[in-house]
């Protein structure tokens, strides 16, 4: 018997599943061809024991030299999708393996092969392998769990590619010419190019379709990786090293060990050189940033500025995307570096790709009227259009003719939320919430991670990856950017939240399967540490203390305050900070701004964390950094009940920033508050420009609107703006899972004087969120002007009672104060109590003086309509009317 043995793994073959995504059917699961000698047959035994039981259909021939000819093994090849390898000293010495490598590589080549990989598991040199093969993955380890999950995730994402089809691209002439004249012009040669753009613009097909043709023989594919907004050049350096690299986990050791060890000048340096080296083998790097890549004046980051300056390479090697294009005096600095900034598609190339996203996924009769119609609600942002088309597609004319409102709602809620009305399974939901979680996973870990059947997980990833919600980058699986902000988080918090413990607990034991001698990626890395400090474990057990950096930790606090753990953000805050010499100057603004706001909202607990925060903000003296000391300062006395206070440091946030969504809302909830709609409209306007779907927002001005209209009914009844500002808000709350739409009905109808309408609408609102006030404050509103039905208005008092009983528990007695102190004045004039009225009146701890005026004022003219005689009644009337 011959010592060598090839193995097929089929996938699916029984099951010839399909997906359920628009646009084409995958008809069978991709399968494995595994070539390895039979002296290496209890290595494969155990990969094939562990694709078993990740539920793989396997259909098992061995082929042995002289049983089976050539042609039956070329036929098995024919019908594999992915080649592997088990590279040894005793496979590469066999005439046999060496027939099935050429057969492969004819069948690659020709394109009936979708991929290659191969496993050196002893001493074998890389050179060892034919030249074809090391030009493509292969990975030294002979650590079987590592095998089983490669071969899994390159069989998923072979699945992935082949369920979805390439889009069709829009060329943008215009652009791109720009691009070319500037990369071209040797009397300025540029080492960098920097492409601006909103989330899903199209910076990076732009900037690739620019750059192959002016670069032949180069990989402008590269090396892409993401520095987050919190990341600098030490984070940005690891990635790198790592996407070029390829190391150990011991080597990945010693890099963390020396980085961490490296001033900010060497890492630049370090860098640089990095560039360099990869510019040499003809590679592009595309560096992906997210907001904080520039300061409040447009300033690059320090860090950033420095590796441009830094930049030795004589081609434009490095591409950086971001979505703000630096101030023109700091693009003037930066010589060697070609600004552009890729912005929304024209009308005419919007209608293109509506025409070319339809028809590619056949969606038939597209007529130039319904063309127009789409192109109304959805134009300017491709990738938005691409997802819109997907729900136009698989709704079907019919349903979209039928009733065109439905489909302009539907519109309206995928550019809101991005998956509102999208058809997505169980499966596909909690992928969205893991990657939401870790933004970034190696698709080797994410089968262990996730658990289940590996063919649920190919069919979830297909469609995710077809309605661009996930992007590949570099060798891993990524949240789309655009999508990142889409607020999706809460709508899949009930279906999603124990399946995201779980795979929590199975990535502790994913990094222990790893050996030194195994190849590591670092987002696998990055995931363990980020998990580990959530979970409160060790991190220095995995890959030493120098591993973990602040950036770390200021994740985790974001992520935490974010869910509303505010105890738990201050904590991780705090050691962020504690580990400060990692971190970017923006970095430590962010980190003191969660510990200053996540401070407030624990009482007094926080109130040293709270003094530290503004401390050191007022140290920083930046621009940024005394925006923030303005805003904590506003949210903290808001908080306390000092609205006045509030008022005058958010209106100096605004100084600084007039654009500042958090303070526009702010003031427009403090002025709401006070009763004066005209102003709190104007600032809710502008929040909701820079802000479209937020809830709180979405709340402020459909709450202006409606006391403005109570001045003409008929008009507010048919107000076409508030009845699209009531659908948004509807979409909003189902993403958000919060409930203003129940309020600002109640709210609605009650102004409208349909008070059996109104009171449905607040007693669902007091169901649905029985422990806020929002929703027994609008009741007991509504019952003080019910006075028809005495029970019913005497039942006011238990709403008070609520209200107060939850701002106690809440340690927010004091910003409710107000709110409290109006609907007890109002309640006892409702009563004809007007001396009682007085006494709460003069009994409560007014921060609104506007609003005491405006209570007080009330009470005097009932006084002087009831003709009371009471003198001090008569003296307090004299008093408030006068003023």
């Amino acid at each position: 018997m011959c010592p060598d043995i090839a193995t097929i793994f089929e996938w699916g073959v029984q099951h010839k599943a399909q997906i359920s995504n628009i646009g084409g059917v995958m008809a069978n699961f991709a399968k494995a061809f595994v070539s390895h000698s039979s002296i290496d047959k209890p290595l494969v035994e155990q990969v094939v024991k562990a694709v078993s039981a990740a539920r793989w259909e396997i259909d098992s021939h061995t082929f042995e030299e002289g049983n089976y000819s050539a042609g039956e093994i070329t036929a098995a090849l024919g019908r594999s999708d992915l080649f592997v390898l088990i590279a040894s000293a005793h496979s590469m010495s066999s005439e046999w393996v060496k027939s099935e490598l050429e057969i492969a590589q004819h069948l690659l080549y020709a394109g009936k092969l979708g991929g290659v990989v191969a496993f050196i598991v002893d001493g074998t040199q890389a050179e060892a392998l034919p030249e074809w093969l090391r030009m493509r993955v292969f990975v030294r380890t002979s650590n079987p769990v590592r095998i089983t999950n490669l071969i899994r995730s390159k069989l998923v994402e072979l699945d992935t590619k082949r369920g979805v089809k390439p889009k069709p691209y829009v060329q943008r002439s215009k652009l791109q010419g720009e691009m070319e004249r500037r990369i071209a012009d040797l009397r300025l040669p540029i080492q960098a190019i920097y492409l601006s753009g909103v989330d899903g613009i199209g910076k990076r097909t732009v900037g690739t379709r620019t750059l192959e043709p002016l670069f032949p023989g180069r990989d402008v594919s590269g090396i892409d990786i993401s520095v987050a907004d919190g990341e600098g050049v030490l984070e940005a350096y690891r990635k790198m090293y790592f996407a070029w690299r390829r190391p150990t986990t011991a080597e990945a050791r010693s890099v963390f060990d020396e980085s961490a060890a490296m001033s900010r000048d060497e890492l630049v340096e370090k860098t640089c050189e990095l560039l360099r080296l990869i510019d040499e083998q003809r590679m592009f790097v595309w560096l992906r940033f997210d907001y904080d890549i520039l300061d409040d004046d447009g300033n690059p980051q320090q860090d950033l500025a420095a590796l441009l300056k830094g930049l030795t390479n004589k081609r434009p090697t490095l591409v950086i995307c971001a979505k703000r294009l630096p101030r023109v005096a700091a693009q003037r600095r930066a010589e060697n570096v070609g600004f552009f900034k890729v912005e929304g598609l024209t009308e005419e190339e919007s209608a293109r790709v509506w025409t070319f996203a339809l028809e590619h996924l056949e969606f038939d009769d597209l007529e130039p009227q319904f063309l127009n119609f789409l192109r109304g609600e959805v134009s300017g942002h491709p990738a938005m259009i691409w997802t819109a088309a997907e729900y136009v597609a698989s709704s079907g004319r019919a349903a979209v003719e039928a009733n065109p409102r439905e489909l302009m709602e539907a519109l309206r809620g995928l550019s809101v939320s991005l998956v509102e009305g999208l058809a997505l399974t169980s499966t596909a939901k909690k992928l969205l919430a893991l990657f939401d979680e870790f933004n970034a996973i190696d698709p080797t870990d994410l089968l262990e991670i996730c658990g289940g059947h590996d063919q649920e997980i190919a069919e979830s990833v297909t469609r995710l990856v077809s309605l661009g919600l996930l992007e590949s980058e570099g060798d891993h699986l990524r949240i789309a950017s655009y999508f990142r902000r889409a607020r999706f988080r809460k709508q899949f918090a009930t279906e999603t939240e124990e399946f995201v413990a779980d795979a929590r607990r199975r990535l502790v034991g994913i990094t222990s399967s790893y050996q030194d001698e195994d190849e590591i990626s670092f987002e696998t890395i990055d995931v363990a540490l980020i998990n580990s400090i959530a979970m409160g474990k060790r991190v220095s057990d995995l890959f030493g203390e120098r591993a973990v950096v602040g950036s770390h930790y200021l994740r985790v606090a974001r992520s935490n305050y974010d869910r509303e753990r505010y105890p738990d953000t201050v904590r991780f805050a705090m050691a962020a900070l504690d580990k400060r010499h990692t971190l970017t100057n923006e970095a430590v603004v962010e980190s003191l701004r969660l510990l200053g706001m996540a401070s407030v909202r624990i009482g007094t607990e926080g109130a040293e964390s709270l003094a530290r925060a503004i401390e050191e903000l007022n140290k920083i003296g930046t621009t940024q950094a005394a925006r923030h000391v303005h805003f904590i300062q506003g949210f903290e006395h808001r908080w306390n009940g000092s609205y006045e206070r509030a008022e005058a440091e958010f209106v100096e946030v605004l100084k600084f920033n007039a654009r500042d969504v958090h303070a526009l809302r702010e003031l427009a909830q403090l002025l709401v508050g006070r009763e004066e709609y005209q102003e709190a409209e104007r600032y809710a306007r502008d929040a909701l420009e820079r802000n479209p779907g937020n809830p709180f927002i979405l709340d402020v001005l459909i709450q202006c609107l409606v006391e403005r209209g109570k001045q003409n009914l008929p008009r507010l009844a048919a107000d076409e703006e508030l009845e699209d500002l009531f659908a948004q808000l509807q979409i909003a709350d189902r993403r958000e899972q919060s409930d203003f739409t129940n309020l600002r009905r109640a709210h609605y109808f009650a102004a409208l004087k349909d008070f059996s309408e109104a009171m449905r609408w607040a007693d669902a609102a007091v169901h649905r969120a029985p422990g806020k006030v929002g929703g027994y404050v609008m009741r007991a509103e509504i019952k003080l002007r019910v006075k028809t039905d005495t029970k019913l208005f005497h039942s006011v008092d238990v709403d008070i009672k609520h209200i107060q009983s939850i701002a106690d528990e809440s340690k927010g007695a004091k910003s409710h104060g107000a709110l409290l102190a109006k609907l007890r004045v109002r309640y006892e004039l409702a009563k004809g109590n007007v001396g009682a009225a007085v006494e709460q009146l003069n009994r409560a701890p007014w921060a609104h003086r506007q609003l005491r005026k405006k209570l007080a004022w009330e009470i005097g003219a009932e006084i002087v309509d009831k003709n009371l005689q009471d003198p001090d009644l008569v003296a307090f009337a004299n008093q408030a009317l006068a003023s």
